[in-house]
């Protein structure tokens, strides 16, 4: 059945108005045209809608029956539209976003501050990703955009995610303010392999880099598997149980802990990247792609305020 919002908007004028000329004349119609639209709506329905005389137009049965039905469809089609016109301009919409805890901890809400003051009518929701991989949570669809590094959980480089890389943070050892590493200035890695070290690497990523150049040393670092998070390291380490690496940009979860150092590592200096990724090929939401292009431009901005990381040139 054919029928459209026009027949709408001329079926309840005339039944508001109780007159086509009057009709026609608010529509900005010709009579002629507005009596050819509503009979062509009454062909569709199989019923008449309207008693015509000369003095007045009056609804029919099936008439006060479809007006009801017309102005509510009628409402909720131009609701609905409002609706899509707010979401393009950002006025509401909800987009998902996916991080590694260490950006969650600054950056990420830093960011997110910015943007909404921008447009409050958009909400989040934020997933911290400790054990699966930014990349594959973004690959599913579970997130509109993620924040972190874009292997997958074997190492691999996934065809269906397009990372760009926003900046990049040193791994750095911490250890207590009264443990021997801590009158260094700076660290090797075979340093590191005499002393007890805490696994706080939730993220593969890090694990595969730090264990890797351990490796390389005949050392093997992660053979238990096993691994606590980052406050539960810091509070060990703050207690004489060991030392850990960390990202630089991990730091500030565990600043509170005033008993800490950190010692920058060389030969050679390990940096991890992290990247803004979204599906490759599939067109983000208009909160999203805003939300992605605020990051590109706070993280330059944000950069240039802290010692934690450093930038990456895009081009």
């Amino acid at each position: 059945m054919d029928i459209s919002t026009r027949h709408f908007r001329c079926f309840l004028t005339v039944a508001r108005l109780k007159s086509f000329t009057q009709a026609a004349s608010e529509l900005n119609v010709s009579q002629p045209a507005l009596s050819v639209t509503i009979q062509r709506l009454e062909e569709l329905l199989g019923a008449q809608l309207f008693d015509r005389n000369r003095k007045k137009v009056n609804l029919t049965s099936v008439g006060e029956e479809f007006l009801g039905v017309a102005n509510r469809l009628l409402g909720d089609f131009e609701n609905s539209i409002d609706g899509v016109r707010e979401v393009l301009d950002r006025q509401r919409g909800v987009f998902h976003v996916a991080s590694v805890p260490s950006v969650s901890a600054d950056f990420l809400p830093r960011a997110l501050e910015t943007f909404l003051a921008q447009y409050p009518g958009l909400k989040f929701v934020l997933y911290d990703a400790f054990d699966e991989p930014v990349g594959d949570l973004v690959a599913l669809g579970n997130v509109d955009v993620g924040l972190g590094h874009s292997q997958t959980e074997d190492g691999r480089y996934n065809d269906q995610i397009t990372a760009e890389p926003i900046f990049r943070d040193r791994l750095v050892v911490v250890c207590r303010d009264d443990h021997p590493l801590s009158e260094l200035a700076k660290v090797t890695w075979s340093d590191l392999i005499t002393y007890e070290f805490i696994h706080a690497m939730r993220e593969k990523y890090l694990r595969r880099l730090v264990s890797n150049q351990f490796a390389s040393l005949g050392h093997a670092v992660f053979n238990d598997g096993v691994s606590v998070n980052i406050f539960a390291a810091g509070g060990l380490i703050s207690r004489g149980f060991g030392i850990t690496v960390l990202p630089r940009l991990s730091l500030p979860l565990i600043e509170h802990l005033k008993n800490l150092v950190t010692i920058p590592i060389e030969e050679p200096k390990i940096f991890r990247e992290i990247n803004i990724i979204t599906r490759s090929e599939v067109a983000l939401s208009p909160s999203a792609q805003s939300f992605r292009e605020h990051i590109l431009n706070f993280a330059g901005e944000w950069i240039a305020n802290t010692e934690l990381v450093q930038s990456i040139d895009r081009h």
